[in-house]
């Protein structure tokens, strides 16, 4: 079915400022990398200030998505009951390109099982580092015992630990197996 001249000027705007969003992201994440980053390692040597960087990482998420909210472009179901206050694993599907991030601003002190490919291909290893993200296991650069052995020490340090047993995002309205290569194998020996 063809779409309307005001259907297809809308979906054309929508696009143009979810382009200029990603845009913003990419800054943003400079930001992080070139001045949070190095802020974060001063105030943890000097002060002995623990994850400084993860406040203002979930902050700029924060307000990036309320930002894409205002514009229809992405929505956030309400939240029900409240986060866990201690240390837990957080167990979810992984639906879209969005959630995590959703997750990150509404849980304080998560750690995130994060694929070993993203630090290969963007430059994010510090900022991962600084956030103190866990790789997920890969039987290629990520031994599943080293990962596992991390993911537990985050938890021993009183942070909250999120994985996507998938190890990918989720089809529309169905889920892939669990991945014995995602986060959940890191957990799992035999």
């Amino acid at each position: 079915m063809p779409c309307t001249l005001k259907e297809w000027a809308v979906r054309s705007l929508k696009g143009v400022f979810m382009g200029l969003m990603f845009g913003g992201f990419l800054a943003g994440m400079l930001v992080v990398l070139f001045i949070m980053v190095p802020a974060d390692w001063i105030a943890r040597r000097l002060f002995g200030k623990d994850r400084w960087i993860e406040g203002g990482v979930r902050k700029g998420f924060g307000a990036w998505l309320f930002t894409l909210g205002i514009f229809r472009l992405v929505r956030q179901a309400p939240s029900e009951g409240q986060p866990y206050p201690g240390p837990c694993v957080v167990i979810c599907n992984h639906p879209g390109l969005f959630d995590v991030l959703f997750l990150i601003k509404d849980i304080p002190r998560l750690c995130v099982f994060v694929k070993p490919s993203l630090p290969r291909f963007l430059p994010l290893k510090q900022i991962l580092k600084s956030l103190a993200y866990v790789l997920a296991p890969d039987h290629d650069h990520v031994n599943p015992m080293d990962a596992a052995e991390a993911a537990m020490g985050e938890i021993r340090a009183g942070n909250s630990l999120q994985l996507f047993p998938e190890g990918t995002r989720s089809p529309k309205a169905e889920l892939h197996p669990n991945n014995r290569c995602s986060g959940a194998a890191g957990l799992h020996t035999e």
